[in-house]
């Protein structure tokens, strides 16, 4: 809890985080109670989900979140970005399941924190303190009572402190509740001397063991015959659990009408940058100048190394005062540039090119091969040849695709002896002889020689928008589009799209607090629309979402629960089909009749083959190359040396596994540490599933996308 942390962390400001909280609590308990200005009876369509059977008030749901928002900035300094003001609205979610489904929970079995155990853990013996209040009152790693005493003395005058101190205590009965429900579940797990044993065997024992392997890719799809809709839900049936949404989810496809700017609007502020050049040469105050006039106003005035210059400047030879543009930027933003000054700076740097040529080892023998290659190399490009084009057919490291090019560099960028050979070079030009590092042997062009010149630059960037023109336009064209689909099916939808030249997007799977959809990183409204307002087949107005006019339309919605048929076909038959395969593929490994493995897999042809596995053991889940065969190795334990089982399905085709040899594990008198080992394991589990248990059982319906 963010109270706690900050006891803690900030003594010193403890009481201001105390009277926000309890401000905070005092108002939205007048905000939602009865007489409130959201008390009363709940409007039925002003729920935010069902848990339990009960309805979850937006009121009440808004109210934990704003809790949650505001422990966040008091504990970080600053206010939750939307980022993670999605992770706070599902914590709010939780909350809500754990105050609703648990509750009923506590009140069936008569779990309750009686007022002393809420005392105990507060002021109670050290063993019976929380452990939180005993963390925040700690020093030096010793728990400090009377700290813990001073604290409670001092708030008990003050009813904000101590209503916002009673609100933590809450928490910490909530907390205990918890482990109180699930210990009845935990402390009822126990394990027998035979699970002990049991599970001392499956990790000891080991096999040596062959397996005949066949894929079901043997098969064609055609070799079987085609599933029937019958078969098909049998085989969900039998697999129901496989083929049930927890959540509801929705699929959607949309256009975007992209807002960018159009040629006018680049050429109006291409026209805007160049009215302000005579105005930038002839001014006396650059960098005011500059500010004042950029869009970009962190970049408008820098000293810049050559190494830092834009692309349009480093290429150049830069005199003072000479202005460059209008040119496009690495942003995409139009600039103006000035070169307000040369100075001289403590950093020198070089720019160049290599060719870096590496040796097969350490050897003498090997370097001396590198370096007959690297000085060959530069005899041809003394003689003519072009330095890129060698670098590309030359080159071991990431720059010869580039041939070769290495930009500029300031001292220290480079291995010592590659820097001190460009830095000694005084004049631009090939170093014509090969220059040793630990990486290889260079070959180096010296383009710009060492240089301590720096470069006062006054940047002028506009931001290249569509204006208003433009973007009526782009609009216009975006709802003739949406009036134009209206009543089509997806088909119509798409022919449609294909004459406005626009391609069809897909959002899949979209769930209701789903925050993008396809390429769309912030789709909230697309979402809303789909799980509020739509039906399938509809078609959204038009939309302005990530800087583009969006029309949507709603193809098709998969309820929570178990699937349809319809939804799921292409997969569930699929599975059917390997089942099919697995079933004939069974059919003649039985029909080899009592040949070996080794015959069998010849005479089933195709990839059939036998593989040999020398440590397996009871707890592996799967074999090389078959994939998950959880059954086919728990029957091989079963074999004696010699023994065969039957065609058995996996993952990936049908196993014949053939014991070689089992090693059983030596018995032994204490099983002591295997029992422990099957109580904590059973103990994790019952914690993991008691909440997925609960949620199962507390039909939950979430409705947050009706107002988030």
């Amino acid at each position: 809890m963010a109270l706690i942390t900050t006891l803690r962390q900030k003594m010193g400001t403890v009481l201001v985080i105390v009277v926000g909280l309890a401000i905070l609590s005092f108002v939205l308990t007048d905000l939602f109670s009865s007489n409130g200005t959201f008390g009363g009876a709940t409007r039925p369509d002003n729920n935010v989900g069902e848990i339990a059977g009960e309805d979850v008030p937006y009121e009440l749901y808004q109210q934990e979140l704003e809790r949650l928002r505001y422990e966040f900035e008091m504990q970080y300094g600053f206010p939750p970005q939307e980022q993670q003001m999605n992770s706070i609205r599902q914590t709010a979610w939780e909350l809500m399941f754990t105050k609703i489904a648990l509750a009923k929970q506590y009140a069936e079995l008569g779990i309750v924190v009686t007022d002393e155990e809420t005392r105990d853990m507060v002021q109670g013996p050290e063993s019976n303190i929380d452990p939180q209040i005993i963390q925040a009152f700690s020093r030096d790693g010793q728990f400090d009572r009377a700290a813990l005493n001073q604290y409670l003395s001092s708030i008990q005058n003050n009813p904000e402190q101590l209503a916002a101190w009673r609100s933590y205590e809450k928490t910490l009965v909530a907390a205990r509740e918890r482990i109180k429900y699930e210990n009845l579940m935990i402390k009822s797990d126990f394990a027998t001397d035979l699970q002990a044993e049991q599970r001392y065997r499956e990790q000891t024992a080991t096999a040596d063991v062959r397996y005949l392997y066949v894929p079901y890719s043997n098969l064609s799809d055609s070799a079987v015959a085609k599933p029937t809709d019958a078969e098909l839900r049998a085989y969900m049936e039998e697999h129901k659990e496989d083929y049930k949404n927890e959540e509801e989810f929705r699929n959607v496809v949309f256009v975007k009408f992209p807002i960018i700017p159009s040629a006018q609007d680049s050429a109006y502020y291409r026209e805007d940058l160049e009215s302000l050049k005579e105005p930038l040469r002839n001014t006396e105050n650059d960098s005011s100048f500059a500010i004042n006039n950029s869009d970009a106003v962190a970049s408008a005035f820098a000293t810049l190394k050559p190494a830092n210059l834009p692309p349009s400047l480093a290429g150049m030879t830069l005199e003072e005062g000479m202005v460059v543009g209008p040119v496009v930027n690495d942003n995409g933003m139009l600039s103006l540039y000035k070169i307000s000054g040369i100075v001289e700076d403590t950093v020198a740097s070089a720019k160049a090119r290599h060719i870096l040529i590496k040796w097969d080892d350490n050897t003498d023998a090997s370097k001396a091969v590198a370096k007959s290659k690297a000085q060959d190399i530069i005899n041809k490009i003394r003689a003519g040849a072009d330095f890129a084009q060698e670098a590309k057919l030359n080159g071991t490291d990431g720059t010869a695709s580039r041939g070769g090019e290495l930009g500029w560099f300031t001292e220290g960028q480079m291995v010592g002896e590659f820097q001190e050979a460009v830095f000694a070079k005084s004049a631009p030009g090939l170093i014509t002889s090969p220059v040793e590092t630990q990486f290889g042997y260079h070959i180096i062009d010296v383009q710009e020689t060492k240089s301590y010149a720096a470069y006062k630059v006054a940047s002028i960037d506009r931001e290249m928008v569509a204006r208003t023109e433009t973007t009526n336009e782009i609009y216009r064209q975006a709802d003739n589009f949406r009036s134009d689909v209206n009543g089509l099916d997806t088909e119509g939808l798409r022919n449609k799209a294909a004459e406005f030249g626009r391609p069809v997007l897909e959002g899949n799977n979209l769930t209701g607090m789903a925050r993008s959809a396809g390429s769309m990183t912030d789709a909230r409204e697309l979402v809303r629309w789909a799980f509020r307002d739509a039906n399938i087949g509809d078609v959204s107005d038009v939309m302005e979402i990530d800087n583009s006019y969006v029309i949507s339309m709603l193809v098709s919605v998969r309820e929570k629960g178990p699937q349809s048929l319809e939804n799921v076909r292409a997969e569930v038959t699929q599975k059917v089909i390997q089942e099919k395969k697995a079933d004939k593929i069974a059919e003649q490994i039985k029909a080899a009749g009592e040949k070996s493995l080794d015959e069998i897999a010849q005479t089933i042809g195709g990839e059939s083959a036998v593989y040999t596995n020398s440590s397996l053991k009871m707890t592996n889940s799967s074999l090389s190359i078959a994939g998950n065969a959880p059954e086919a190795i728990g029957a091989a334990f079963g074999l004696k040396d010699g023994g065969k089982t039957g065609p058995i399905p996996a993952a990936n085709g049908v196993v014949v596994v053939e014991m070689v040899t089992l090693i059983p594990a030596p018995d032994r008198g204490d099983y002591e540490v295997f029992k422990e080992q099957v109580r904590n394991n059973l103990n994790r589990n019952t914690a993991a599933f008691i909440g997925d248990a609960l949620k199962d059982d507390a039909n939950i319906v979430d409705k947050r996308y009706k107002f988030y």
